[in-house]
């Protein structure tokens, strides 16, 4: 057989085949189709619309409940956790929708309820008729109220159903109210998975180095010095409430009270460490992450009246022919560092202020600082550094064991009392030598505030926060992590003269602290009294409602009820009966003769009927 005619005759054959199983499939599909209809109609025939409600019902709360738990574990979706609204949105979605499938169940529950109390016994109990009103779904609040505070003559079971479904109308929107009660939102922040770069966080505290940066005093504290500890780059205020209201009672700060104040000082996030971040694909981050960075706590107290000090030991006196204060500091039983600054009075000579020491201990300012080192992860601003938030890790705090003279020393050097500083060996000995500026704008911060009444609250409180500052921020510069930033940040090494005898002089430390880019996401927190609440109330709710649903499923007087529809007005015209007192049939023209009848009459002869299945 010639090849081409071969070809022709398989075509054909493909062709005749395509057209044989075309024809097969359009006969056999609507036979195909009225199978799986009848199928699907059998399954779901078996599967009650009520049951699907009461697991809706089971699950939407579950989800509620788990999203108001561990909102972390879908917040980091852009879609849910973007800004506080969409987090706000996605509980009340998750809270009215199980609201709705709830009140569906209690409908059908109720509906049950009625189908096995008419049912039971019967002949010859039935459900009386003003019962079978009252859990009729049609009943409003209105009608519910009346019965239950009506003062004729109804059976006590009738009130309890009233009170039942009343406390079933409100059930749902209280749900709602309680789990919407107590929440808010906060905001959380997401690493974004890359290679991190390490910096460094606060390193221990060494009172020598100060004799380094001694020369650039005036540019480290300025005529801020005094804003440290509200400053939000460097500092959290993290004290606790009861606390907080102790200091906001307080009336005389200059004598001490119970005023407690805790600030965390994390270690900053490093200029050089942004740009290389910046380098790594993060230009879309929101914030950067240090993970468990170390920093400062402080922990403050007002000071007590009674401490006392050597003033000759424990005082350093500042200043210059015009002004003086003196800052005497020691240590506390608690290993805290207990300070007091006062100024010396103008009417005092040169000579008395720097030579007298009766005055140094005098009326002033007083507050003592128990320092620790304490690990947490922080999350700084990308464009300013501001500390955005922070969750302290589970390593343990460690004490930082600052020693007063020590401190006192730092302060000599940055002051200017002490005369054999030197800069030759700062690196910042570009400044100079001349004496800092910073004695004068201690002097005149607080000889203002010394000017206002001894009991003015407002400006003590200001004097003991600038003292405060004081400290923490001389603390703060007395460690390694300034100058391995600034290290970092010259880019000097060892290859060249001038990199050689800069570093030769820089303390040196190790970079610890990973830090990524991250995501900016909204958490909701939902107070815990109210989430047990809403779990609890829900759950004893389906809990019944299932109950009922299961009794009605297998209840035998529930299977006298054949047929019935999902219409309740219907099945009581076509499967129910009314009977009086006396067993009598109630008809239809009977119970319409019922309306001449007052509201008060109407009530008492329904009151006394019953409803019953109609007999087979």
């Amino acid at each position: 057989m010639p090849p081409e005619k071969a070809n022709c005759d398989a075509k054909e054959h493909r062709k005749v085949v395509k057209v044989s199983l075309i024809s097969t499939i359009k006969h056999s599909l609507p036979g195909l189709l009225r199978v799986c209809t009848e199928m699907t109609r059998k399954l779901f025939g078996h599967i009650s619309l009520s049951w699907v409600s009461a697991v809706l019902a089971l699950i939407f709360p579950i989800l509620t409940a788990t999203y108001a738990f561990r909102p972390q574990s879908v917040s980091h979706l852009r879609a849910i956790g973007s800004s506080p609204s969409s987090a706000l949105l996605v509980l009340r979605i998750l809270s009215e929708v199980g609201g709705v499938m709830l009140a569906a169940t209690i409908a059908a529950s109720f509906n049950t309820l009625q189908t096995i109390l008419v049912a039971r016994n019967n002949p010859p109990r039935g459900l009386g008729f003003l019962d079978y009103l009252v859990l009729q779904e049609g009943s409003g609040f209105s009608s519910l109220v009346s019965i239950v505070v009506w003062r004729g003559k109804v059976g006590i079971v009738t009130r309890l159903w009233s009170v039942v479904r009343l406390i079933a109308i409100a059930l749902v929107p209280v749900l709602n109210i309680v789990v919407m009660s107590n929440v808010e939102t906060r905001a959380t922040f997401y690493r974004v998975e890359t290679t991190p770069v390490y910096g460094f966080g606060i390193g221990t505290f060494n009172a020598s180095l100060a004799r380094l940066w001694a020369p650039a005093t005036d540019l480290l504290y300025s005529t801020g010095f005094n804003e440290f500890v509200s400053d939000t780059t460097r500092t959290v205020d993290i004290t606790e409430g009861s606390n907080r209201e102790n200091c906001a009672r307080r009336n005389h700060a200059r004598i001490g009270s119970d005023c407690l104040t805790t600030l965390f000082v994390p270690g900053g996030i490093e200029n050089s460490v942004q740009q290389v971040l910046e380098t790594n694909n993060s230009m879309e981050a929101d914030a950067y992450l240090a993970i468990d960075q170390q920093g400062y706590l402080f922990e403050f107290e007002q000071g007590a009246q009674n401490w006392t000090y050597n003033t000759e030991t424990e005082c350093g006196v500042y200043g210059s022919e015009l002004f003086a204060f003196a800052i005497c500091l020691k240590n506390g039983a608690d290993g805290s560092v207990q300070a007091h600054l006062t100024l010396c009075s103008l009417t005092l000579n040169f000579d008395k202020c720097f030579n007298s020491t009766t005055w140094r201990d005098g009326d002033g300012w007083s507050t003592s600082v128990r320092t620790s080192y304490r690990r947490a992860t922080v999350a700084y601003g990308r464009f300013n550094g501001t500390i955005l938030s922070h969750t302290f890790s589970n390593i343990p705090t460690i004490d930082a064991s600052i020693n007063a003279t020590e401190l006192l020393q730092a302060f000599d050097i940055i002051l200017g009392a002490d005369s054999s500083n030197t800069t030759l060996i700062s690196p910042f000995a570009v400044f100079g030598s001349r004496m800092p500026a910073l004695p004068y704008f201690i002097w005149w911060y607080f000889h203002g505030i010394d000017a206002l009444p001894r009991n003015d609250a407002a400006g003590n409180a200001r004097a003991v926060a600038g003292l405060q500052s004081l400290l923490t921020l001389t603390i703060y510069h007395c460690q390694a992590k300034d100058f391995a930033d600034l290290e970092r940040g010259l880019g000097f090494d060892n290859s060249t003269a001038i990199g050689s005898a800069i570093l030769s002089v820089f303390p040196t430390t190790e970079p610890d602290t990973a830090i990524l880019p991250a995501v900016l996401r909204y958490n909701i927190v939902v107070g815990r009294r109210s989430l047990i609440a809403y779990v609890v109330l829900s759950g004893v709710s389906w809990l019944l409602c299932a109950a009922i649903l299961l009794a009605g499923s297998v209840s035998p007087v529930v299977r006298k009820a054949k047929d019935t529809t999902a219409f309740p007005t219907l099945d009581f015209c076509t499967k129910c009966e009314v009977r009086d007192d006396v067993g009598a049939e109630v008809s239809k023209e009977q119970l319409s003769g019922l309306d001449i009848l007052t509201t008060k009459e109407r009530t008492i002869a329904i009151a006394k009927m019953k409803v019953r299945l109609l007999q087979a």
